[in-house]
């Protein structure tokens, strides 16, 4: 019987499937996710290794560790959360010249930075902002 059955049952009438779905997915994620990492990575490096070179005093410039530390620590902290939200404030404009102010320098920045950086990918250098 076992025999009979195997005769019957063909590699070529078994359907053949891709990769797991799941895998195919965290594949993907891994793929999006790696060079951001890396970034970070890279960067803290470069933190620290600016720090290591005694370019600038500790309290000046402090390594990526203790900042990380201190950010921990804030964190655990209501005041943390408050002055975020009054820095935001200030910065959407709740009703203070500061907020107008604030968005008139954004417009302004994006209206004279966008038009200088199509050109400058389009290799006519800064002759937008030389007509201002």
């Amino acid at each position: 019987m076992a025999a009979e059955l195997t005769s019957e049952l063909r590699m070529s009438e078994v359907p053949r499937t891709g990769p797991h779905p799941v895998r195919k997915s965290a594949a993907r994620v891994w793929s999006n996710l790696w060079p951001k990492l890396g970034a970070v990575v890279l960067a803290v490096a470069i933190w620290q290794l600016i720090v290591w070179s005694g370019w600038r005093p500790q309290s000046a410039l402090p390594g990526p560790w203790p900042v990380l530390e201190r950010l921990a620590g804030d964190l655990r902290n209501l005041d943390f959360y408050a002055g975020i939200g009054m820095t935001l404030g200030v910065g959407l404009g709740d009703g203070e010249a500061e907020g107008v102010g604030v968005g008139l320098g954004e417009t302004l920045g994006v209206g004279v930075g966008v038009p200088c950086s199509v050109n400058c990918a389009h290799g006519k250098g800064l002759t937008v902002a030389q007509r201002w």
